[in-house]
């Protein structure tokens, strides 16, 4: 099962668990294109890579309803899985 959860550090909006690697992550808007993207971080907080994914991550439900919030941890996870697991 793929789950977003809160994360354990300050400034982060999500965690992930991948292959047994735990990532953090950080919605990110860029106020001059509009754009969001989320910066993917190690356990420890140290930037690793981000994903231009147009959306953010939203544990609270504000702006995804449970299905699209499921599909964007599934999507996060791939490109994850796909990218920066080796």
């Amino acid at each position: 099962m793929i789950k977003a959860v809160k994360s354990t550090l300050v400034g982060f909006d999500a965690a992930i668990e991948v292959r047994g690697s735990i990532f953090n992550l950080r919605n990110v808007y860029e106020e001059g294109t509009g754009f969001t993207h989320i910066d993917i971080c190690d356990e420890k907080g140290k930037f690793v890579d981000e994903y231009a994914s147009g959306f953010g991550i939203d544990l609270e439900g504000e702006t995804d309803d449970a299905e699209q919030f499921e599909l964007n941890s599934i999507r996060i996870f791939e490109y994850i899985d796909e990218n920066l697991v080796f």
